[in-house]
């Protein structure tokens, strides 16, 4: 990030009934199906700060973003632009992974 701040994302296995990832350099979690978009983002103290979900009608917008605390809105929004290049990356490799296995 601009400030130094450094991330990263790593999944905790073994968790039946809910997807968990660490922020790792943050303190946080994520729990929920982060690549649905449907998600809470916790602090070290298990406390959400932020909630995001799709929205199950809309015109314009995919997903709608509740942020409770407003001091961790960049660091937040920086993860979020994150997991968006991550989906659209396994998306990719995805489709592309699948082209290869069709043309063979």
């Amino acid at each position: 990030m601009y400030d130094g701040s450094e991330f990263q994302f790593s999944n905790e296995l073994w968790h039946i009934y809910k997807d968990v990832t660490n922020l790792e350099g943050l303190g946080w979690k994520i729990l929920g199906n982060m690549f649905g978009l449907n998600f809470a983002i916790l602090d070290q103290e298990e406390k959400p700060i932020a909630v995001i979900s799709q929205k199950l009608m809309s015109i314009h917008d995919k997903y709608c973003v509740d942020i409770y605390n407003e001091a961790e809105e960049k660091k937040i929004v920086a993860a979020l632009v994150t997991l968006q290049h991550m989906i659209v990356d396994r998306q990719n490799s995805a489709s592309t992974s699948s082209a290869a296995v069709s043309s063979n």
